[in-house]
């Protein structure tokens, strides 16, 4: 009978009834309903049936005929080859190790990677340097020893699909930035090969998805704006980095490079926004990062001089929002947002602190124009930084007892903040101003104070205005 067939096929690809049911876009009843012989599926469902189980049609009808042997060997095959894959990471790994990562300007080297200002015509002497990030070999080594793990107990292979993408995304923003900058001046074979292991990881992640029968053509067939918001944010992430190759900008720092892997992962996370129970974070922390990113193209064309910079994330935004417009209104409407009780000047006030946080740069300078010379002023620099922080913590306890509808504890908590927030730009602004001082980014250390306070004196109107209309609505009732 067909439906012993299909439960066969189903399990020998490690699906569930609700797996398939969620593939083929129908309820886990009607598997099993077809799995029981209770119904058979349309001639278009056979098709599709067939092509997620990489069988053909008349295998799932003759009864008679056994699985051919590409589906009973193939996932024989993908696992031997996986097995493979993880031998040649370590090896990698180890060899990447020991051997020359890449050669850099002796000049660079002196004068420090970050923040430098080199001669445009110099004398060019080539040393070439050794991977010497613990974090990041610890990661090359770690991976393949973790996936091999995860292969003896993961039978979904979902994990590997994580890890895979996840230690993608790491990787990527770390070599990405080197590659795009003219800073470092050559590749050697450490690089090489790292690029090999890069490419050898797309595979365990393609073999993976495989595995996990995650029919891809039919998810694009459905769902084709995330998939084209897809590509353009990974084009547009890798873009980045060659896009800063301007005037004391030459590549992209520590903290920026970060922001890379965040743009990587959410461009990853969107592929998920269908899942019911997590497409409302997802629609916050993306407009969320839409906030940051705006703020950020603003200082970049505006402050940096990064026009092609600036114009690379706005059309990372673009494809963002083109990937989000799949979201239909009846699924979760612009006002769901506000169910995790977030106001929107929480998420100004976030965005701020979030492109501070991260981007951490010239905040600013004194120039002495009589010798000069110039001493630039970053966020761990400032006074006091210590309250900084402290505000920050403090307004993120204001939002988590404000979710948890604890109301007077987080008005106590807010007011902490701002009472925190208004000393500490007072502090700020004090200590930088009067002749030779210039602002660049440290001027948004003001706008949450300024947002705080005009939140303040609404919610006051409004609490006051509701006082007198009470009172006036009760003295005519008094009066009779």
């Amino acid at each position: 009978m067909i439906g012993e067939r299909l439960k066969n096929l189903r399990v020998n690809a490690k699906l569930t009834q609700k797996d398939v049911a969620d593939i083929m876009n129908v309820t886990p009843q009607t598997i099993s309903k077809w799995e029981l012989n209770l119904s058979e599926p349309s001639l278009d469902l056979m098709k599709e049936l067939a092509a997620l189980y990489g069988v053909k049609v008349d295998e799932l009808l003759n009864s008679s005929s056994t699985l051919s042997y590409e589906v009973q060997s193939n996932f024989k095959m993908k696992s031997i080859s996986l097995y493979i894959m993880y031998v040649l990471l370590l090896g990698l790994a180890v060899a990447i190790a020991f051997v020359p990562y890449l050669s850099a300007d002796m000049l660079v080297i002196d004068e420090g990677f970050l923040y430098v200002s080199l001669p445009t015509y110099r004398p060019t002497l080539l040393v070439e340097l050794t991977l010497t990030s613990v974090f990041l070999l610890s990661i090359l080594m770690g991976i393949p020893v973790i996936l091999f793990t995860l292969h003896l107990v993961d039978r979904k292979f979902i994990g590997h699909i994580v890890v895979s993408f996840i230690a993608l995304i790491i990787q990527l923003s770390y070599l990405v930035p080197i590659l795009a900058s003219p800073l470092f001046m050559a590749p050697k074979i450490g690089m090489i090969l790292h690029i090999i292991y890069l490419f050898i990881m797309i595979g365990i992640l393609l073999i993976s998805v495989s595995i996990q029968k995650w029919n891809i053509y039919h998810h694009i067939q459905n769902h084709p704006k995330t998939w084209m918001g897809f590509a353009g944010m990974i084009l547009m992430t890798l873009i980045l980095p060659f896009s800063f190759n301007e005037s004391h900008h030459y590549y992209m720092n520590t903290l920026e490079a970060i922001l890379l892997g965040v743009l990587f992962f959410l461009a990853g996370l969107l592929m998920f926004k269908d899942m019911k129970r997590i497409q409302l974070p997802i629609f916050a922390f993306s407009f969320l990062m839409m906030l940051y990113l705006l703020i950020s193209v603003g200082i970049y064309m505006l402050n940096s001089g990064l026009i092609l910079g600036g114009m690379t994330i706005l059309s990372y935004m673009l494809f963002l929002g083109l990937s989000m417009s799949e979201l239909k209104h009846h699924h979760i409407p612009f006002k769901s947002l506000f169910k995790l009780r977030i106001l929107p000047f929480e998420l100004i006030i976030f965005s701020i602190y979030l492109y501070l946080l991260i981007q951490g740069g010239d905040l600013f300078f004194y120039y002495i124009e009589s010798v000069v010379s110039y001493n630039s002023i970053h966020l761990n620099d400032l006074p006091s930084i210590v309250l900084f922080y402290i505000s920050l913590i403090v307004l993120f306890l204001g939002l988590v007892f404000r979710w948890m509808k604890v109301k007077w504890v987080a008005i106590i908590l807010y007011s902490i903040w701002l009472i925190f927030q208004i000393y500490y730009v007072y502090l700020v602004f004090t200590t930088y101003r009067g002749e030779g001082w210039y602002v660049t980014d440290g001027r948004f250390i003001y706008i949450p104070v300024l947002v705080g306070l005009l939140y303040l004196i609404l919610y006051i109107g409004v609490k006051l205005f509701a006082y007198i209309k009470k009172k006036t609505s009760q003295s005519p009732a008094l009066a009779k």
